[in-house]
């Protein structure tokens, strides 16, 4: 993931894969490196496995819709012709202004996933405003920003928001999805947990950890209605 070129290195696929394809691809990426599976891993590590499913996420995102492949595969020829033109008059390359916001992005992401590691959290949510300002249409950034604000006091409804514009942008990733269930029931809001949950067992069914939530959420409402 980390020395992918284009995005469709980052996912392991050629530049000419079917939209199946690109699906089964991400799916069996994120599952590969889905942070869940890495709890145990020292905080490094951890952030790392963090970045690489963020950067997973970005390119399923930007190839699972025909728009956004055309206008990612438009951009990526005028920036190999530029390239090529570049070299062939013996300059270097230099970053564009979307590309710096780009990294900018990213940087403050990484801060914020470390701040968040160290429970330092209103730095954390500092670092993740930033790289919501840079990049606003990565769904995990907002939620990583909604964690952040949801340890903060007074924030708890601006945190939900970030949670939700997360759901919004990617309403098929799990991640993200869970992440707002977890904060429904942070929140002892019991019915939006419940279904949340329900939406997230429709994108991935039989998934044990939602299914025991649910039925325990059940179980409590229905001693304590």
């Amino acid at each position: 993931v980390k020395n992918g070129e284009t995005l469709y290195d980052v996912l392991g696929i050629a530049d000419d894969a079917g939209p199946a394809e690109i699906k089964h691809a991400y799916f069996a990426m994120a599952r590969l490196f889905h942070p869940d599976r890495f709890h145990r891993e020292d905080a490094a590590s951890l952030r790392r496995i963090q970045v690489a499913f963020t950067e997973i996420a970005h390119a399923y995102e930007t190839l699972k819709t025909d728009e956004g492949r055309k206008n990612y595969d438009f951009k990526m020829r005028k920036e190999l012709e530029f390239r090529e033109k570049r070299k062939a008059e013996g300059k270097i390359d230099a970053l564009t202004p979307e590309d710096r916001q780009t990294g900018t992005g990213l940087e403050s992401f990484e801060k914020g996933l470390e701040a968040l590691g160290d429970e330092e959290y209103a730095a954390a949510a500092g670092h993740l405003s930033r790289a919501v300002h840079y990049s606003p249409q990565n769904a995990l950034y907002h939620a990583f920003f909604g964690q952040a604000l949801s340890q903060l006091e007074k924030q708890h409804h601006k945190a939900e928001a970030e949670l939700q514009t997360a759901v919004r942008l990617d309403p098929s990733n799990p991640k993200v999805r869970m992440m707002l269930v977890e904060f429904f029931v942070e929140m002892k809001m019991a019915k939006r947990a419940e279904g949340e949950l329900k939406r997230f067992l429709e994108i991935v069914p039989g998934n044990k950890e939602a299914t025991k939530m649910l039925a325990d959420i059940q179980r409590t409402a229905a001693v304590h209605p």
